[in-house]
């Protein structure tokens, strides 16, 4: 089978990628298997089809690769030597109907299995002979007590959500037989109806989208399109590990349930697509997520409402950005703290996969391992160049490099104040925390900068240093610039 044939099969897919296909560039995570090296090419066949319309040709793998208009496949006679060129976005993205996405692959070394290192070097191997641009990022695995699968997945998201750039959008190959299982664990763990919506075709993913565009393609016929490309695609053994629920669920349960109902993955489908639409038509679903200013996903929990109320709204708010919600009884107790919480405490709801934390009028959507415990250790930090903290990229724009002392980057000290401003008196650190929308989880991360043992900088704010009689050591910083990210999958 060839992936034109499921894309004629299944046109569900065309829509599903017709209604992204105004992103920037699409990410296609590819693990080596029959279900992601089918998805690539079913990739390529879609964007070859839209092709046929467009005399320049297909822009695939960041290139431009001419089409053969008669069978809508690529040409061989591409130049080797163009497989590093990159169009630049705005060449790409016109203002056309026409204009198709830039394509690259994303693979995930868990190294959890000895061979996992062979595997990514196949994939991108792979890759560059089809000239698509190809990026392997090693993971290492923390369980940290949610277990071995949801912590290979954690890790493997945040590598995920680090890439996609705002407008992007990563395709995975979930399909009909993974949405089976996903139904069947969540209904034998006594999900809800949020939880028996299994994987959505669409959720949002850091600054982008995640898409699903295969949830409804049998296996089989993924196999068969991959066999057909590349038959020595990669047979991972750890998908029939019986001592995970997953393997235990497709070795042994799944077989049993189709030799008895062979419909049930497609009408299990239905049922999910269903339930889908019934929870976005009652909910009224908006794809719209606030963040906070440290960058989580927030939502408004206004008081004076009923606990089912309040449980319904963070129900919907997790569904929309694509997470399984708790229990019934968890999100009770959780509004339940809420609604008798102190002004200065902070309920939480801890999860396998994410906290969620109530403070002054907004639930924040936390990773479950969280980064916020420790104060940063004191360092250098350079200038005019981005750099890494717990709470984003910051850069120190400076006029000038020479004949300044370096400047460092320490956590808050017990009732520390500043004057940012020198008609106004000093403040405590504190205060200005909770005005600018600092949560108290994050207050040991905010970056204080000193220059010569002069406090300089707080998170993003300048402070005035006249006071200390140093104008001239540091007037040379002129700007800090934060770009907060998000810590959740």
């Amino acid at each position: 089978m060839r992936a034109f044939d499921v894309l004629q099969r299944h046109p569900e897919i065309v829509r599903s990628l017709d209604a992204c296909r105004r992103a920037k560039r699409w990410w296609v995570g590819v693990s080596g298997g029959a279900d992601s090296i089918a998805l690539l090419h079913i990739v390529q066949a879609y964007l070859n089809q839209q092709s046929l319309n467009r005399p320049k040709g297909l822009v695939d793998g960041g290139q431009v690769v001419p089409v053969d208009s008669t069978s809508g496949r690529v040409e061989n006679t591409v130049d080797p030597h163009a497989r590093s060129k990159t169009i630049d976005s705005d060449e790409v993205l016109d203002d056309s109907p026409s204009a198709l996405p830039i394509v690259s692959v994303v693979n995930i070394d868990h190294q959890i299995q000895p061979q996992s290192k062979g595997w990514s070097n196949a994939v991108a191997a792979y890759c560059d002979a089809l000239g698509i641009h190809c990026e392997v990022h090693e993971v290492v695995i923390e369980e940290l007590g949610q277990g071995l699968e949801a912590a290979a997945r954690n890790a493997r998201y945040r590598v995920f959500e680090s890439l996609l750039e705002e407008d992007d959008a990563l395709l995975v190959a979930h399909h009909l037989d993974d949405q089976l299982e996903t139904f069947l664990m969540r209904a034998f763990r006594g999900a809800g109806p949020d939880g028996l919506q299994a994987m959505s075709p669409r959720r949002a993913l850091g600054k982008g989208d995640l898409v699903r565009p295969l949830l409804s393609v049998p296996r089989g016929e993924l196999e068969a399109v991959a066999a057909s490309a590349f038959p020595d695609y990669i047979r991972d053994p750890s998908n029939f590990d019986e001592r995970f629920d997953r393997g235990f669920m497709r070795s042994q349960l799944v077989p049993l349930i189709k030799q008895r109902w062979p419909a049930a993955a497609e009408n299990v489908g239905r049922a999910v697509r269903l339930l889908q639409h019934e929870f976005a038509s009652a909910h009224g679903v908006s794809g719209d997520v606030s963040h906070a200013r440290t960058g989580e996903p927030v939502c408004a929990l206004p008081m004076g409402r009923g606990a089912g109320d309040q449980s319904r709204l963070l129900r919907a708010w997790l569904k929309t950005l694509g997470h399984y919600p708790p229990s019934y009884a968890s999100l009770s107790e959780f509004v339940s703290q809420i609604d008798h919480a102190k002004s200065d405490s902070v309920p939480v709801l801890s999860s396998a996969e994410y906290r969620l934390k109530y403070y002054d009028g907004q639930v924040y959507l936390c990773p479950a391992n969280d980064p916020t415990s420790s104060p940063i250790t004191e360092q250098e930090v350079p200038l005019n160049k981005p750099f890494q903290l717990p709470l984003g990229y910051f850069t120190l724009v400076s006029d000038g490099l020479e004949a300044r002392k370096p400047i460092t980057v320490r956590s808050r000290k017990p009732g520390e104040r500043v004057a940012l401003d020198s008609n106004r008196p000093s403040q405590p650190l504190k205060r200005l925390f909770k005005e600018w929308g600092v949560p108290p989880w994050w207050r040991n991360q905010v970056p204080l900068f000193e220059c010569g043992g002069v406090l300089v900088g707080v998170l993003d704010q300048l402070v005035d240093v006249s006071v200390h009689g140093a104008r001239a050591r540091v007037n040379s910083l002129q700007q800090i610039i934060w770009q907060p990210i998000s810590h959740l999958e």
